[in-house]
Protein backbone atom coordinates (compact mmCIF):
# COMPACT_ATOMS: atom_id res chain seq x y z
CA UNK A 1 0.00 0.00 0.00
CA UNK A 2 1.38 3.41 -1.00
CA UNK A 3 0.65 6.65 0.84
CA UNK A 4 1.33 10.08 -0.63
CA UNK A 5 0.75 13.00 1.75
CA UNK A 6 -1.69 10.84 3.68
CA UNK A 7 -3.62 9.67 0.61
CA UNK A 8 -3.89 5.94 0.06
CA UNK A 9 -3.08 4.57 -3.41
CA UNK A 10 -3.53 0.79 -3.75
CA UNK A 11 -1.40 -0.79 -6.49
CA UNK A 12 -2.15 1.83 -9.13
CA UNK A 13 -5.91 1.87 -8.60
CA UNK A 14 -8.37 4.24 -7.00
CA UNK A 15 -11.50 2.20 -6.54
CA UNK A 16 -11.90 0.40 -9.87
CA UNK A 17 -10.14 3.12 -11.87
CA UNK A 18 -6.64 2.22 -13.16
CA UNK A 19 -4.18 5.03 -12.50
CA UNK A 20 -1.31 5.83 -14.87
CA UNK A 21 -0.02 9.08 -13.36
CA UNK A 22 0.03 10.68 -9.95
CA UNK A 23 1.12 14.28 -9.42
CA UNK A 24 0.51 17.17 -7.06
CA UNK A 25 -2.14 19.70 -8.11
CA UNK A 26 -3.49 22.94 -6.71
CA UNK A 27 -3.38 23.43 -2.94
CA UNK A 28 -1.10 20.40 -2.55
CA UNK A 29 -3.88 17.99 -3.54
CA UNK A 30 -3.03 14.92 -5.56
CA UNK A 31 -4.14 14.96 -9.20
CA UNK A 32 -4.81 11.63 -10.85
CA UNK A 33 -4.84 10.81 -14.55
CA UNK A 34 -6.83 7.64 -15.10
CA UNK A 35 -5.93 5.19 -17.85
CA UNK A 36 -9.52 4.74 -19.03
CA UNK A 37 -10.30 8.47 -19.04
CA UNK A 38 -13.17 8.19 -16.62
CA UNK A 39 -14.76 6.48 -13.69
CA UNK A 40 -17.36 3.80 -13.26
CA UNK A 41 -18.30 5.31 -9.90
CA UNK A 42 -16.10 3.28 -7.56
CA UNK A 43 -17.10 3.21 -3.91
CA UNK A 44 -14.77 6.05 -3.00
CA UNK A 45 -15.90 8.48 -5.73
CA UNK A 46 -17.70 11.27 -3.88
CA UNK A 47 -18.26 13.80 -6.68
CA UNK A 48 -18.07 14.23 -10.44
CA UNK A 49 -18.85 17.59 -12.03
CA UNK A 50 -17.88 20.00 -14.81
CA UNK A 51 -16.64 23.58 -14.73
CA UNK A 52 -15.47 26.09 -17.30
CA UNK A 53 -12.16 26.69 -15.55
CA UNK A 54 -9.58 24.58 -13.76
CA UNK A 55 -9.36 24.22 -10.00
CA UNK A 56 -13.06 24.54 -9.06
CA UNK A 57 -13.16 22.51 -5.85
CA UNK A 58 -15.88 22.40 -3.19
CA UNK A 59 -15.16 23.23 0.43
CA UNK A 60 -15.50 20.26 2.76
CA UNK A 61 -15.53 20.03 6.54
CA UNK A 62 -12.17 20.87 8.08
CA UNK A 63 -9.49 18.20 7.97
CA UNK A 64 -11.14 16.43 5.06
CA UNK A 65 -8.72 14.91 2.53
CA UNK A 66 -9.53 13.85 -1.01
CA UNK A 67 -7.86 12.98 -4.29
CA UNK A 68 -8.56 14.94 -7.46
CA UNK A 69 -8.81 13.65 -11.03
CA UNK A 70 -9.24 16.58 -13.42
CA UNK A 71 -9.36 16.32 -17.23
CA UNK A 72 -9.91 19.04 -19.84
CA UNK A 73 -11.77 18.82 -23.13
CA UNK A 74 -12.60 21.86 -25.27
CA UNK A 75 -12.25 24.23 -22.33
CA UNK A 76 -14.57 22.23 -20.06
CA UNK A 77 -13.00 20.57 -17.05
CA UNK A 78 -14.40 17.33 -15.65
CA UNK A 79 -13.46 16.87 -12.02
CA UNK A 80 -13.67 13.65 -10.03
CA UNK A 81 -13.07 13.61 -6.29
CA UNK A 82 -12.18 10.43 -4.43
CA UNK A 83 -12.02 9.78 -0.69
CA UNK A 84 -12.30 6.87 1.70
CA UNK A 85 -14.29 9.05 4.12
CA UNK A 86 -17.85 10.38 3.96
CA UNK A 87 -17.97 14.15 4.24
CA UNK A 88 -20.26 15.82 6.78
CA UNK A 89 -20.47 19.16 4.96
CA UNK A 90 -19.84 20.17 1.35
CA UNK A 91 -20.18 23.59 -0.20
CA UNK A 92 -19.94 24.91 -3.77
CA UNK A 93 -21.06 28.38 -2.62
CA UNK A 94 -19.79 31.08 -4.96
CA UNK A 95 -18.39 28.68 -7.55
CA UNK A 96 -19.92 30.53 -10.49
CA UNK A 97 -17.77 28.46 -12.89
CA UNK A 98 -19.62 25.27 -11.92
CA UNK A 99 -21.65 23.96 -14.90
CA UNK A 100 -23.05 20.52 -14.01
CA UNK A 101 -23.00 18.04 -11.15
CA UNK A 102 -23.23 14.54 -12.57
CA UNK A 103 -22.64 12.71 -9.30
CA UNK A 104 -22.52 13.80 -5.67
CA UNK A 105 -22.65 11.28 -2.86
CA UNK A 106 -24.45 12.78 0.13
CA UNK A 107 -24.75 10.39 3.07
CA UNK A 108 -26.79 10.52 6.25
CA UNK A 109 -23.76 12.06 7.97
CA UNK A 110 -24.63 15.40 6.36
CA UNK A 111 -26.79 17.61 8.59
CA UNK A 112 -26.70 20.94 6.77
CA UNK A 113 -26.84 21.89 3.10
CA UNK A 114 -27.21 25.61 3.74
CA UNK A 115 -25.89 27.70 0.81
CA UNK A 116 -24.50 24.55 -0.79
CA UNK A 117 -24.94 25.84 -4.36
CA UNK A 118 -25.52 29.52 -3.57
CA UNK A 119 -24.40 31.85 -6.38
CA UNK A 120 -23.63 28.98 -8.77
CA UNK A 121 -25.17 31.04 -11.55
CA UNK A 122 -24.00 28.81 -14.44
CA UNK A 123 -25.12 25.51 -12.91
CA UNK A 124 -27.54 23.88 -15.38
CA UNK A 125 -27.70 20.23 -14.28
CA UNK A 126 -27.72 18.61 -10.85
CA UNK A 127 -28.14 14.89 -10.15
CA UNK A 128 -29.66 14.37 -6.70
CA UNK A 129 -30.21 10.59 -7.01
CA UNK A 130 -27.34 9.78 -4.60
CA UNK A 131 -28.43 12.11 -1.83
CA UNK A 132 -29.34 10.79 1.58
CA UNK A 133 -30.90 13.79 3.29
CA UNK A 134 -32.67 12.09 6.20
CA UNK A 135 -30.54 13.95 8.77
CA UNK A 136 -30.38 17.31 7.00
CA UNK A 137 -32.04 20.03 9.08
CA UNK A 138 -30.93 23.15 7.20
CA UNK A 139 -31.27 23.87 3.47
CA UNK A 140 -31.42 27.68 3.76
CA UNK A 141 -30.31 29.47 0.57
CA UNK A 142 -29.23 26.14 -0.93
CA UNK A 143 -30.03 27.27 -4.49
CA UNK A 144 -30.00 31.05 -3.99
CA UNK A 145 -29.01 32.81 -7.26
CA UNK A 146 -28.85 29.55 -9.25
CA UNK A 147 -30.47 31.35 -12.17
CA UNK A 148 -29.57 28.72 -14.82
CA UNK A 149 -30.65 25.66 -12.88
Amino acid sequence: MLYIRGHKIIKGYIGNTPVSHVGFGKSGLIKIKSENGGSDYPNNLIAKYTANTSGVLPTFNSGYQYIVNETESNGIYTVELFSDDDFTSCNFNGKSELLTVEYLKVTDKVTTMSSMFRNCSQLTQLDVSNWGTSNVTNMDYMFHNCSSL
